[in-house]
């Protein structure tokens, strides 16, 4: 890590900073005897053999931006003003091994043992968040010293911190076992036509001339490169779609709390507060989508593919909270 601070005028100060990680032999799963045909294992006497190696890697670099002011007195009254945003990369070949925070398996897309690279996978992290911000901010409003508009101005005290981050990466699935090792799981699609809309997919069709059919169309026949997803086979090639390539909407949130403070007397007061979490009312999608491209769910023609749907109840909505407090 590096960074500097610099004092501004009017009470600013300015902290950049570069943070950086580089991490090797991190734990992944690993299956040393894979299926090379139908039934058949590399070392056909005897079967699944899976061992955690200490075979991955990870690089983690941001730039870190923070502006703050002081808490000082102003024409208005007391103000801290506090913003941050850090740009980064977090890659890796496998984000959590044990798959407690992670969404994709942690099983590689093809075994080393047939000879794929071990840094198939490598890409985004599960974790990365490219672009992450927030502003805070308090403020104890000046009032009049003596009289009424004192009672009625004074005592107030307004709070806020607004936070954002990018989207949550995720992998598309394949569905099926394409190249025939065993595990489905982390075995991804190839792409078809990128500039074709993302909830357009063809799964494999031995029925149809082209070979492939669109289930979200009631199984009509497609031509593979009218679609964005296409069902893969076989081994990876140059078509595949890479891990954590797909971001989920971003994530936007602000709580505010107001406060106002009665004097009672010179040792007593008595407050009251109201604190809003998610003041905007912001639907964050935070749930991964369901990312198979090989799903048998049929839906009519026009509307969006399930395996594609971001829409989920597990936002949390506004919610408010009012407290009184005596002070003596």
């Amino acid at each position: 890590s590096l960074g500097f601070e610099r004092e501004l005028p009017y009470g600013l100060f300015w902290d950049t900073s570069y943070v950086g990680s580089v991490s090797h032999h991190l734990y992944r799963t690993i299956d040393m005897n894979p299926f090379v045909a139908p039934g058949v294992r590399f070392q056909p006497q005897v079967g699944v053999r899976t061992v955690r190696a200490a075979s991955a890697n990870s690089n983690y670099e941001s730039l870190q931006f923070e502006l703050k002011r002081q808490f000082k007195d102003t024409p208005i009254g007391p103000v801290m003003l506090r913003g941050s945003y850090t740009y980064a990369h977090f890659l890796d070949d496998v984000s959590d091994v044990f798959g407690f925070d992670s969404t994709p398996s942690s099983f590689q897309s093809v075994s080393q043992v047939l000879g794929a690279s071990p840094h198939i996978d490598y890409g985004s992290s599960d974790f990365d968040r490219r672009h992450v911000g927030s502003i805070g901010f308090s403020w104890e409003i000046r009032a009049p010293r003596n009289g009424l508009m004192r009672q009625i101005l004074g005592g107030w005290k307004l709070a806020g911190i607004a936070d954002w981050q990018t989207g949550e990466p995720y992998t598309m699935s394949n569905g099926t076992d394409r190249n025939g090792d065993g595990q489905s799981g982390p075995d991804r699609p190839d792409i078809g036509n990128p500039a074709a809309p993302l909830n357009t997919r063809a799964v494999i069709a031995p029925g149809c001339s082209t070979g492939f059919a669109n289930p979200d169309l009631n199984g009509a026949c497609v031509n593979p490169s009218t679609v964005h997803w296409v069902e893969g086979i076989g081994l990876p090639n140059a078509r595949t779609v890479g891990r954590n390539t797909q971001l989920t909407p971003g994530f936007n949130n602000l709580d505010m709390s107001i406060a106002k403070s009665f004097k009672l007397g010179e040792r007593r007061n008595f407050e009251y507060r109201v604190d809003m979490f998610n003041a905007t009312n912001t639907i964050n999608f935070i749930t991964v989508p369901s990312r198979v491209v090989n799903s048998n769910t049929n839906v009519k023609p026009g509307q969006i593919s399930p395996f594609l749907n971001l829409l989920n109840d597990n936002s949390i909505g506004r919610s408010m909270q009012m407290r009184l407090k005596l002070n003596f």
